[in-house]
């Protein structure tokens, strides 16, 4: 049964360090940063359920609605000193909004999809990876367990054929995760509609513990599934190894057990997913993998690393505020633009999509690979 009382005394501390901090994350939030509205930085939302804890104003949906002024991208959170997961605070919030039925229309209705489709397009997905993966490698029982997102499904189905590529031109031992509800759950759970969440979980954990080895393409499925998924009571088997496509294939790169037939001698920009690199910690192994296979390191985006700033396409705000979500996306192509890089490469589907969007030459980064074979 969900307390918000307790809730409210979980977060006690988070939402009392924020509401009185003077607005230190300010100028790295990607939310306040597009919109240029201090209601949307870090410390004005935590104030806001900081008021609502206190009961100085109703839970309304004008209230309820700034809790979904958030990508989940955690540059507060790196930057601040007490290191406050603001994030997964608001999503606590979101889930007392859709509890209270107060949540943004736009979120009941990209959950009405999650729940017919089990995904947040509301399309068949599997006629769609039926199409991509070979009858043969689809739930074959192996060592390592590919398991695709949503997202590389509906809007880079190419990306899929190259991941495949590269892991059979490696020998890998693999077999293609081929589930009838193909979310993770992650955009359910970022929006707070944790019921909805719950029982994709509960269908994965079954279906995803035949591999002791899992490894995903989207930075945000894999941090979902190793880690959200247990705070659910949804976890995978403790001996499952749950890891992004990149981490899988960087110590094959650096064995050598994947030379690139050509060097492609292209001027790349590559752009830190914010779940790989502030959740996952997975930093360098994507530069090491870009200068296999173009013959030097990637150029650099002023802010890069833990630092980088998010694309915009996490924490659900496409669906809430896409205007603010597009925004973002220009900001950061703004930064690709001033590095004088011909492309713009990443290692999140939804990142090089809505980059994509706002008008980058985005690629996934498994599909150089591919092309450098």
């Amino acid at each position: 049964m969900w307390n918000p009382r307790e809730m409210w005394n979980a977060l006690k501390k988070s939402i009392d360090y924020c509401t009185f901090c003077p607005k230190l994350s300010r100028f790295v939030c990607p939310v306040a940063l597009a919109t240029r509205s201090e209601a949307t930085t870090p410390t004005s939302l935590m104030t806001m359920l900081h008021l609502l804890r206190a009961g100085t104003i109703e839970y309304t949906a004008e209230a309820a609605a700034n809790a979904y002024e958030c990508t989940g991208c955690r540059a507060c959170t790196a930057m601040c000193e007490h290191s406050i997961d603001v994030p997964t605070v608001l999503e606590a919030a979101r889930a007392e909004s859709v509890r209270r039925g107060v949540a943004p229309d736009a979120v009941g209705e990209r959950d009405a999809k999650m729940r017919s489709c089990g995904n947040p397009f509301g399309v068949d997905l599997g006629a769609v990876a039926a199409g991509v993966v070979p009858e043969r490698l689809r739930n074959r029982r192996a060592a390592v367990g590919l398991y695709f997102s949503c997202s590389t499904l509906r809007h880079s189905p190419d990306t899929a054929r190259a991941t495949i590529k590269v892991f059979e031109a490696l020998g890998v031992d693999f077999g293609v995760y081929f589930p009838e509800r193909w979310c993770c759950g992650y955009p359910s759970l970022t929006l707070g509609c944790l019921e909805t969440f719950d029982g994709l979980a509960r269908a994965h954990r079954t279906g995803l513990a035949a591999w002791p080895r899992v490894v995903g393409d989207s930075p945000a499925c894999v941090s979902t599934v190793a880690e959200r998924y247990g705070e659910r009571k949804a976890g995978l088997p403790a001996e499952t190894r749950v890891e992004h496509v990149v981490t899988f294939l960087e110590p094959l790169l650096a064995a050598g057990k994947l030379k690139p037939a050509r060097m492609l001698g292209r001027r790349v920009a590559y752009h830190d997913p914010c779940y790989l690199a502030r959740r996952l910690g997975e930093i360098d192994g994507p530069r090491r993998a870009l200068a296999a296979a173009t013959g030097a390191p990637p150029l650099e985006f002023r802010w890069n690393r833990r630092d980088a700033q998010c694309c915009g396409a996490g924490g659900g705000l496409p669906v809430t505020d896409r205007g603010a979500a597009l925004e973002i996306a220009r900001l950061r192509v703004e930064e690709f633009r001033a590095t004088g890089a011909d492309e713009l490469v990443s290692a999140c589907p939804s990142c090089v999509r809505w980059l994509g969007k706002a008008g980058a030459p985005a690629r996934d980064l498994i599909t150089l690979l591919a092309e450098a074979l």
